[in-house]
């Protein structure tokens, strides 16, 4: 897991700051890969109606390696614009686990405007996805039953915060901006 700053503002600042991605654009991209290039099965990954999840739709999903997408990690990125609390993610997480698990290989990429959610967020994410081996199971443990498919190959997760740097304008006194051009221009104007 790693911190990085940037000058990240939207998903499109994101995909302009990691060009080198090789990026599932469009929901059919996205359905086509995961079925047929990873196999996995689409009730992991679709929502109501047939659709791709709506949180899974709604940011960029790439490739690390794009000349071997049966094998490249695959990297979910999440732009936190709230900050409310570590909740969407959290929802995220629900929904995405099934398909992250059977993806085996796997980046999800934290982007916010603030550090204050960065240790609940790595809390949720290490939580679901930590490498420590768990206890040994029973046979007929309730846990022994969970409700994750197997991966094909072993669990490579990991997660990286990115910090949103935004980049506002200076605001300089000394030059005619916004109304005061506009009165300046109609003082002039009235003068002549």
């Amino acid at each position: 897991m790693n911190t990085q700053n940037s000058q990240t503002r939207s998903p499109r600042d994101y995909v302009l700051a990691n060009e080198e991605d090789h990026y599932l654009a469009s929901e059919s991209d996205r359905v086509h890969f995961l079925e047929q290039v990873r196999g996995v099965p689409a009730e992991l990954f679709e929502g109501d109606h047939g659709r791709l999840h709506p949180l899974l739709a709604a940011f960029p999903i790439s490739l690390v390696d794009r000349d071997r997408p049966a094998h490249s990690p695959v990297r979910f990125a999440f732009l936190d614009e709230g900050l409310a609390d570590s909740g969407r993610f959290v929802r995220f997480l629900d929904a995405a686990e099934p398909l992250l698990r059977a993806v085996g290989s796997f980046e999800v990429v934290y982007i916010a405007n603030s550090e204050s959610l960065f240790p609940s967020i790595k809390t949720a994410f290490w939580s679901r996805f930590s490498p420590a081996p768990s206890r040994s199971r029973g046979l007929f443990d309730e846990d022994s039953r969970a409700s994750h498919p197997p991966s094909r190959s072993p669990l490579d997760a990991r997660l990286t915060t990115v910090l949103f740097r935004h980049g506002y304008p200076a605001i300089q006194r000394s030059k005619a901006t916004g109304s005061d051009r506009v009165r300046r221009t109609s003082v002039v104007e009235a003068v002549k």
